[in-house]
């Protein structure tokens, strides 16, 4: 099964988001790979991803594409994740006081 999902980026990708991608593609048994302008870039492979997403502009659109058989399951976890970015204590987050 193929499964593909177009995505808006509404905030810059952090190198935090790219290792969240990483790890979560890793979960799955398909091939993930993100598109950005015409080029893919393995879901799975950190430098890939830096390469591709780190100085990304915002609004710039990216493309999901999963293929296997729990393809549909991991488009849906990484736009999830490129959607609402994890959050890392005392990295992305504010300090509290």
């Amino acid at each position: 099964m193929k499964i593909t999902k177009e995505l808006r980026l509404q905030e810059l990708c952090t190198i935090t988001q790219v290792l969240a991608l990483v790890h979560a593609s890793s979960e799955y048994t398909s091939d993930v790979y993100i598109y950005k302008n015409n080029t893919a870039y393995n879901s799975k492979c950190v430098l890939g991803l830096v390469n591709g997403l780190i100085g990304m502009k915002q609004n710039e659109t990216i493309t999901v594409v999963a293929t296997g058989e729990d393809a549909e399951e991991a488009v849906s976890h990484l736009t999830h994740l490129i959607d609402r970015p994890p959050t890392v204590p005392g990295i992305n987050t504010p300090i509290a006081e």
